[in-house]
C-alpha cells in the first residue's frame, strides 16, 4: 500500500505524535540530516561513557565499603546503570526498525476503504488518549525519584554542624564547616562531609540519573504503546474480515436466490 493510497484525514492523525516529541528530547529519535545523525552519536558516545563512569565509581564504592547497606545501595546503583545501559543502546542498536515503526505505523491503521472512516478515527483517537494516560504519569513517576534522591539527604546535608577535634596539646580546634546546597550522595570514594567539591559531584550524578530515567521510561512507554496500537490495529483488521464474509455471504445468498429461480 503506497502513502498516495492513505487519505489525508488519516495522515493528519497521529498516534505517534507524543512519542516522537519524547525520544527527541533524549536524541532517541531517529532522523535522515547529518546535524540529527552528529547529535545522536555525539549523546550516545557521551551518555554511555558517564553510564559506564558511574558504574565503575559504584563497583569503587562498593569496594571502600564497610557495612551492609553500603553494599546493598552500591549494587542498586550499578544494576540500574547496567540496566539503563542496555535499554539506552538497544534503542540505537535497532535505529532501522525504529524508523521503519514511525513512518509505516499510520499506514498501517487503513486496513481496507470498506471499513467505515468513523470507526477508524474513533479507533485512532481512543489510542492517542491512552497514549497519553500511560506515558506522562508513568514517566512523571520515575523523574519523581530524582527529587526523592535530593529529599532522602536533604536534612543531614544542608547543613553540618561545627565538629571539635582534641588535640594533644590540649587545644581544642573547630574544624571549618560546610553548607551544602544541593544534597546527594555521591557514587565515588569520597568524604561526602569533608569534601569541597560534593556539589559537583551531584550535579554529574543528577544529570546522568535524569537522563537515564528519562531515556529508559520513555523506551518502555513507547514499547507498550507500539503493542496497544498493533492491538488496535488488529481489531480494525477484524472488522474488516467481518465486513468482507458479510458481502461474501450476502453474494452467496444472491446467487443462490438466483439459481433457485431459474
Amino acid at each position: 500500500m503506497t502513502e498516495e493510497s492513505i487519505p489525508n484525514w488519516l495522515l493528519e492523525e497521529d498516534v505517534l505524535l507524543l512519542d516522537r516529541a519524547l525520544l527527541r528530547f533524549c536524541a532517541l529519535l531517529p532522523g535522515n540530516e547529518t546535524s540529527d545523525i552528529l547529535w545522536r552519536g555525539f549523546i550516545r558516545f557521551l551518555m554511555c561513557s558517564l553510564m559506564g563512569i558511574t558504574m565503575i565509581g559504584g563497583f569503587i564504592e562498593a569496594y571502600y565499603t564497610n557495612d551492609f547497606m553500603g553494599y546493598v545501595e552500591c549494587g542498586t546503583v550499578c544494576i540500574t546503570q547496567v540496566k539503563c545501559l542496555f535499554k539506552f543502546a538497544a534503542m540505537f542498536a535497532h535505529e532501522k526498525e525504529l524508523r521503519y515503526v514511525l513512518d509505516n505505523m499510520m499506514k498501517n491503521f487503513y486496513i481496507h476503504e470498506n471499513v467505515a472512516k468513523e470507526e477508524i478515527l474513533s479507533t485512532v483517537k481512543a489510542t492517542k488518549r491512552t497514549a497519553w494516560y500511560v506515558s506522562v504519569p508513568y514517566i512523571c513517576t520515575f523523574m519523581s525519584t530524582v527529587v526523592l534522591m535530593g529529599l532522602d539527604k536533604a536534612s543531614s546535608l544542608l547543613y553540618r554542624p561545627p565538629e571539635e577535634t582534641f588535640l594533644g596539646n590540649n587545644t581544642n580546634e573547630t574544624i571549618v564547616e560546610f553548607k551544602r546546597i544541593f544534597p546527594l550522595r555521591v557514587w565515588l570514594p569520597m568524604n561526602e562531609q569533608l569534601s569541597p567539591n560534593y556539589e559537583i559531584g551531584y550535579v554529574f550524578l543528577l544529570g546522568v540519573f535524569s537522563f537515564e530515567i528519562y531515556s529508559t521510561s520513555v523506551a518502555d512507554t513507547f514499547i507498550a504503546l507500539i503493542m496497544m496500537f498493533l492491538s488496535a490495529q488488529f481489531q480494525l483488521l477484524g472488522s474488516a474480515i467481518q465486513h468482507a464474509r458479510t458481502n461474501v455471504s450476502v453474494i452467496l445468498e444472491s446467487k443462490k436466490n438466483n439459481s433457485s429461480r431459474e
